[in-house]
């Protein structure tokens, strides 16, 4: 390899191998656009509270969503049928409520959908932050469940101002591409990696020059194919 190759990214990467996932060749920034601020007030916490022992299907769609759900409650439920979204939502479904049902779900929104319809009609409860999007709840809603939903994240938007020059970057929610480039431009030689189609459309937006889109697992795939599509 000639030159380093420098990667953006735009939120940090919990599952990060630096050793394994990075090569000698490649440099990886991380600048967060998005601040993820857990919701903790005492009326989500009886919300919580006043289904943690009741049998009922839950929805995550967000890791974010777990984990602020698992600092609310004082007692793990162990009656939930939990439907989860994509496999690191779903290895921290495990992990914070693993006495309950667990069930994966694909790793889109309208798969999801299609699960629970086929598997239950009862009502649901979706775990959500703020910027959520609209397939789930609209899908199921249209088909007749009740959705209850529950804001337990916001997703804070930081704009700053980028002063480097990057090979790529990668983007993993629409509200960070919105954050970036309402500071930002980008060249033609700068490659903009998205990590779903919502995303992607998010991306085109404001360009249609080196975007390369597709539904990845998550953020770690990203940088995985970001890295093989610069190098």
């Amino acid at each position: 390899m000639g030159r380093k190759i420098s990667i953006l990214s735009r939120a940090y990467i919990d599952e990060l191998n630096a050793e394994q996932d990075i090569p000698s060749g490649v440099l990886l920034h991380i600048i967060p656009f998005v601040n993820i601020v857990y919701e903790d007030n005492e009326l989500l916490r009886q919300s919580v509270k006043d289904i943690v022992n009741s049998r009922m299907v839950i929805a995550f769609t967000s890791k974010h969503a777990v984990r602020a759900i698992g600092k609310l409650v004082d007692e793990k439920p162990q009656n939930w049928i939990i439907y989860s979204l994509g496999k690191y939502t779903y290895g921290a479904v495990k992990e914070c409520f693993g006495d309950c049902e667990v069930i994966y779900a694909g790793d889109n929104a309208a798969d999801m959908a299609a699960l629970i319809l086929k598997n239950s009609s009862t009502d649901v409860v979706f775990f959500c932050g703020d910027k959520r999007l609209d397939t789930l709840p609209d899908t199921l809603t249209k088909e007749g469940v009740c959705v209850n939903e529950l804001v337990v994240y916001k997703n804070i938007e930081c704009a700053i101002e980028i002063q480097n020059h990057y090979d790529g970057i990668l983007f993993y929610s629409p509200s960070a591409v919105h954050s970036f480039f309402g500071r930002n431009t980008v060249d033609s030689t700068t490659v903009l990696f998205a990590i779903g189609d919502t995303t992607a459309a998010a991306v085109y937006n404001y360009t249609s020059e080196n975007v390369v889109g597709g539904r990845v697992a998550g953020k770690i795939e990203l940088l995985i194919k970001a890295v093989k599509y610069l190098t």
